[in-house]
């Protein structure tokens, strides 16, 4: 177990907010992991990848908080 996240399989939220000219992404769950894109779509596929890249594993569900 990695700072609380499953080896497994990992649900994290995900955070995606507007800025000026782009979005902002970022999980809570995991420090330091922030990400951006132009499309909300562009966001999610980006700060996935990098939860991703964090946990060392494919098997992540993004749940958006609202």
């Amino acid at each position: 177990m990695m700072n609380g996240v499953s080896r497994m399989s990992a649900k994290l939220t995900a955070i995606i907010e507007h800025d000026e000219d782009r979005l902002l992404a970022y999980c809570p769950d995991l420090p330091g992991r922030h990400s951006q894109g132009d499309t909300f779509e562009d966001a999610l596929s980006n700060i996935r990848e990098a939860a991703m890249l964090y946990v060392g594993h494919e098997a992540i569900y993004i749940h958006l908080a609202r």
